[in-house]
């Protein structure tokens, strides 16, 4: 299964602006998100702000962490984000 870049970059910008709620879901700070993932602060609020497009390499990153809990999961799946296309994309099923 192969996602194109448009498809790349149109989850990696829903995956920004729903990091906030998804932090706020499982009790993490921006720092606590970026040390997870080995970033810094600054670049988890730039991607949230949308100052910083999200590269493909950080939103599955992200999507490793968020996917692990079954309430972000949840609302990773109702959002759309991950669907599908992503779950035969990482062979989740």
């Amino acid at each position: 299964m192969n996602i194109s870049k448009g498809k790349k970059e149109q989850l990696s910008k829903a995956l920004a602006a729903s990091l906030p709620m998804l932090r706020a879901k499982i009790g993490i700070s921006q720092a606590e998100l970026a040390d997870m993932v080995e970033v810094t602060r600054q670049t988890v609020s730039a991607f949230e702000s949308e100052q910083r497009e999200m590269p493909w390499s950080m939103f599955l990153a992200f999507m490793m962490i968020f996917t692990s809990n079954p309430i972000t999961k949840r609302l990773l799946e109702a959002m759309e984000i991950c669907n599908e296309d992503f779950s035969q994309f990482i062979d989740l099923k």
